[in-house]
């Protein structure tokens, strides 16, 4: 009896041990296609994320931090852009019409130009958020173990009775 019971504390240790060094499937990042328009939404945990969620989330896999801080900076570059051009233009084309002036045409139309000009800068952000989103989401394929892969858990008799012997 007592054999019986050693052997089960030692199976539960061991699937309480494996447990603990195993990697959660939930840290993998989820791309879902977005329900309006082009591009893809990001979810970890079902949680939405950002683009400073995925710098955060990143910063342990080199490689995927690499790719994504390089489209936070693309992101930052492209949204300020748009902001500007689209405050220039909207500012113009409200002075054109409540004043009659002729130049706010003119604000307008540059706003108009520098929102033009972000969409080609911004124009690899989705394709290059999910190749880091990938290329995190292999590295905890990588990660991923857990005791039984470098380890052995063998069935022995010894002079002492049967047990279980883990190599490491």
């Amino acid at each position: 009896m007592k054999i019986k019971k050693t052997a089960i504390i030692i199976a539960l240790f061991v699937i309480g041990v494996s447990n603990a060094f195993s990697q959660i499937k939930n840290d993998s990042i989820v791309m879902k296609k977005r329900a309006k328009g082009a591009g893809y939404v990001y979810y970890q945990n079902e949680k939405l994320l950002t683009i400073d969620d995925l710098v955060k989330i990143m910063k342990n896999n080199e490689q995927a931090y690499k790719q994504i801080k390089s489209v936070a900076i693309t992101y930052t570059v492209v949204m300020g852009l748009a902001q500007i051009g689209g405050g220039l233009a909207g500012w113009g084309v409200g002075n054109a019409i409540s004043s009659g002036d002729s130049t706010s045409w003119t604000v307008a139309a540059i706003g108009a130009g520098i929102v033009i000009i972000a969409f080609p800068i911004g124009s690899g952000i989705d394709k290059n958020t999910k190749q880091a989103v990938e290329t995190y989401n292999k590295g905890l394929q990588k990660r991923t173990s857990s005791i039984w892969d470098k380890k052995q858990l063998n069935l022995v008799v010894t002079n002492n009775g049967i047990g279980l012997k883990m190599n490491f």
